[in-house]
């Protein structure tokens, strides 16, 4: 008896379940716009986020007849989120440690389209500031300026996380080549002068 009741109890949740995703409405999204953007284009601010606006309607027929190219893409709701998250990181990550990212939404029921914008207020970026090397006070002085030479950044220049990460595995690769095989690095903070826009760094 208790088969049965599971064996019924199991069908009617798929069957409502089957019910519910068919009066689920898909809307086409229509296009992702950016504005604001002067430091990025649209084109690589595309490859930050995760919505993915619908191909022109020549690729959406090649993809319908061969699988080849990009389908219709439809709008989620839950990737908005995730793109004014990836949006802010992006910038965050080159020196805009003050940016702003709105964004608005615009939607037709009877065609069943979405249109997406997001705002970006860029700001001011931050420049490279003071830079402090950690832990190397007993390699001799030739190791020394060698690593400080390659972190060290041009301080007319805009923070940029992947330079930064680039330099200190540079320096790290110095340290290997010098008969160091157990070094390390730690960890990086990074202290924002808001008054002097500068970008000050701890290399641990």
């Amino acid at each position: 008896m208790k088969i049965k009741f599971y064996i019924i109890l199991s069908l009617l949740l798929f069957l409502s379940m089957n019910i519910y995703a068919q009066d689920v409405e898909q809307y086409e999204l229509k296009s992702v716009d950016f504005e604001g953007n002067e430091e990025y284009s649209s084109s690589v601010l595309d490859y930050v986020i995760y919505s993915q606006e619908s191909p022109w309607w020549f690729w959406k027929f090649i993809h319908s007849i061969t699988g080849f190219s990009r389908g219709t893409s439809f709008y989620d709701s839950t990737n908005v989120k995730k793109d004014l998250d990836a949006l802010k990181g992006y910038y965050f990550s080159n020196g805009f440690f003050k940016v702003d990212v709105k964004n608005e939404i615009e939607i037709d029921t009877s065609s069943k389209n979405v249109w997406l914008t997001y705002y970006i207020d860029e700001k001011e970026p931050a420049f490279y500031g003071d830079i402090n090397i950690f832990g190397i006070n007993k390699l001799s002085p030739e190791i020394k300026s060698a690593i400080r030479n390659v972190i060290t950044v041009d301080t007319t220049k805009i923070y940029a996380q992947g330079l930064l990460a680039n330099n200190i595995d540079r320096a790290y690769s110095t340290l290997l080549n010098t008969g160091y095989m157990f070094a390390s690095f730690d960890s990086t903070l990074i202290y924002l002068d808001t008054l002097k826009n500068k970008a000050n760094i701890n290399v641990y």
